[in-house]
């Protein structure tokens, strides 16, 4: 069915790009119906353009162009959008990012210019996937961010859920683990009001991701198994999927390979069956095949897996995974012993994109691998190097994975070469790490055991001779026990009184920290919140056409700008409960004037200000009456010359007093105007 439905969208995109080739018919497409007016007609064309963009990425993306250029002379700025779009999703189904980017941000500029805020959410959106796939996730991040601000203020709980998955992923990407588990709460937080049960699962599923990627197996397949039969109950194949794909995973950690292969061929099955192939989780399935092929010595199946995982991630010009597949490559060849050569050409390629994405897990990994292949080649100082050099390198970004593979390796090479003390340094940090891991634990176990047998045997001849002194140490041991227990048990009194102060100062000092940040949050959500009211008074603004009402909005505009500017102020203060004034005093002058000063005429200002702290409630009326009185001064004071000067002065009278000027040198009040009785709001407010 999906092929025959490819071949009917080919045909048709075929006949409508021929007949646009043809100049009648394109005239009749121009031409108003009675049934279809131009611009409906071109909301038609691109809606087929984009079903047809999977399956004929070329005709739908000349079909684009040309929609485009009708909607061009039709002036109709939501058809060249829409065209770009378009465009840009032929490109992504052609694995071009490049060009993707550069159709979206062109797409971006035209919604912005007629506003479409879900759109531009939208578009957002698909250039972080764009920056992702370009291994440029610091784009990625900040685009994902910009779609976030949209979706917000579109008030759609479901997609800003989804943003602030994709910053937990692009996060996971960087290993910023505690960024990751950061916004793993947030989106735990949306649940609570968010009922949908599929987001659940979502949420299930990629927090299960986390567990896996942290060691956290058991946790991991619990969660798993909770989503599993919500979906096979709604019949999602694609999520199935990923959920058999995630229970696999655990499996492989745990070295029961044959589940493994049990449950990833389950999802192949499902990803090759579905509608639209996921080559994405496709060539990730196929790598993990391998990987569990290559564990079980069948390194045949192993290669062939890992070959088809590769071709669909070159084909997706995706480098972070295939550095994965090409590093499984390269360790299937180092099992096999047979063809080294071929194992470092592929790790040499893999650590060049490493480097290229700075794939820090990526980069120890090819080190470690490069460095058992240095070993079995005789060279073992650059052997070691190499996999001392992963082991730091993962140790610095605390990489689990790696750490404990090069700390195990290390430990054997120095056993191997009579330097215990190094061989038992980087045992005893593989065994603190594997401690802390939930996997694997008999076949770690042994490895310890065994490890530890050939230490034991290395140091026996030493260890008889302290026999005696040991006897020795034991005797005067026995005899001071009872000193000992007293003192132990003084000792844990003295830890119980020290954890108990220790706890009670923790308590107050986090309670401090979650103070000062809901402080934080509380002024950063107000002065967002005075910006939009702002930005909503300037786009009101601008469908007035009364001069003197459009003057008054502007001027509130105005006033609201300087309560803002002093919200920003305290979230950026570390105090939260006084700003700096004079620094709020330059920064509301500067956007004064650069509001106010006409064009022509050269009117500055001049600011003495003493050192003073100023609390919200002295601020802002504060703020309030420079705003009207610097405001008025740029309106009224110069009218009739091209030069002024504007001078504000706050200074220090008594401990507790402060005195206030604002003057200028122009025309003054007329004279027919009292300040103390006039109607206007600006002097009201300033009375007030």
């Amino acid at each position: 069915m999906s092929c025959l439905r490819c071949v009917c969208y080919f045909v048709l995109a075929s006949v409508l790009f021929f007949s646009c080739l043809d100049e009648s018919k394109r005239r009749k497409l121009t031409e108003p119906t009675t049934s279809l007016s131009d611009t409906a007609r071109i909301d038609s064309l691109l809606d087929f353009a984009m079903k047809i963009a999977f399956s004929n990425p070329d005709s739908a993306r000349v079909l684009s162009e040309k929609i485009i250029h009708r909607s061009e002379e039709l002036d109709y700025q939501k058809g060249i959008a829409d065209g770009l779009s378009t465009i840009a999703q032929s490109y992504w189904h052609k694995n071009i990012y490049d060009s993707v980017i550069y159709y979206l941000r062109r797409a971006l500029k035209e919604y912005r210019v007629i506003a479409d805020s879900y759109k531009i959410a939208e578009t957002w959106n698909r250039l972080s996937f764009s920056y992702s796939m370009s291994s440029r996730t610091d784009e990625a991040i900040r685009a994902v961010d910009s779609s976030r601000y949209y979706y917000e203020l579109l008030r759609d709980t479901g997609m800003v859920y989804l943003c602030i998955y994709y910053l937990s992923y692009y996060q996971g990407q960087l290993q910023n683990t505690e960024k990751q588990a950061d916004y793993f709460k947030e989106m735990s937080a949306i649940l609570h009001s968010y009922k949908n049960p599929l987001t659940r699962c979502h949420y299930y599923v990629q927090l299960a991701n986390f567990y896996v990627e942290q060691g956290n197996y058991k946790s991991a397949l619990d969660l798993y198994f909770k989503a599993l039969p919500i979906y096979e109950m709604n019949q999602d194949t694609g999520r199935i999927a990923n959920a058999l794909g995630g229970i696999a995973k655990v499996n492989f950690y745990l070295k029961d390979f044959n589940t493994a292969i049990d449950y990833f061929l389950q999802q192949e099955n499902l990803l090759l069956t579905s509608s639209i192939v996921d080559l994405y989780h496709l060539g990730e399935t196929y790598k993990w095949l391998g990987q569990c092929y290559t564990e079980k010595k069948d390194y045949t199946k192993g290669l062939f897996y890992l070959h088809k995982s590769l071709t669909i991630r070159r084909r997706m010009h995706y480098d972070l995974e295939t550095q994965r597949t090409l590093n499984s490559l390269a360790l299937v060849h180092y099992y096999r012993n047979d063809s080294l050569e071929i194992a470092m050409k592929y790790l040499d390629e893999a650590l060049e994109l490493n480097q290229g994405i700075k794939n820090n897990k990526g980069i120890a990994e090819s080190q470690i691998l490069k460095g058992r292949i240095e070993y079995l080649e005789g060279n073992k100082n650059k052997a070691l190097q190499l996999v001392e050099s992963g082991f730091q390198r993962a140790e610095k970004y605390h990489l689990p994975e790696p750490v404990m593979e090069s700390a195990a390796i290390l430990s054997q090479w120095y056993a191997e070469n009579g330097r215990y003390q190094k061989a038992y340094f980087y045992n005893q940090r593989y065994n603190e790490l594997n401690d802390s891991l939930q996997s694997g634990e008999n076949y770690k176990r042994s490895a310890q055991l065994e490890m530890q047998r050939e230490f034991d045997k290395r140091q026996n001849e030493t260890e008889i001779k302290h026999v005696q002194e040991k006897m020795v140490i034991e005797a005067e041991l026995r005899r001071s026990r009872q000193t000992r227990n007293f003192v132990i048990i003084i000792g844990f009194l003295l830890i119980g009184v020290g954890l108990y102060v220790f706890k009670s100062f923790q308590r107050v000092r986090n309670a401090n920290k979650e103070k000062a940040l809901l402080l934080k949050e509380i002024h950063h959500r107000v002065k967002n919140n005075l910006q939009i009211i702002s930005s909503l008074l300037n786009l009101q603004s601008g469908r007035i056409n009364d001069e003197s009402t459009r003057a008054i909005v502007t001027e509130s505009q105005g006033r609201v700008k300087s309560m803002a500017l002093i919200h920003q102020l305290l979230y950026q203060s570390e105090l939260f409960t006084n700003i700096d004034f004079s620094k709020y005093l330059e920064q509301l002058m500067a956007s004064l004037h650069s509001g106010y000063c006409q064009p022509g005429k050269n009117i500055k200002y001049t600011i003495k200000t003493d050192p003073v702290l100023l609390d919200i409630d002295t601020a802002i009326p504060l703020g309030l009456i420079i705003n009207e009185l610097a405001t008025n001064s740029y309106k009224y004071a110069f009218e009739d010359s091209v030069e002024g000067r504007i001078e504000i002065s706050l200074l220090k009278e008594e401990e507790q007093k402060l005195h206030f000027t604002i003057a200028d040198n122009g025309k003054g009040f007329p004279e027919s105007l009292n300040p103390e009785q006039t109607e206007s709001l600006g002097l009201k407010l300033v009375r007030i």
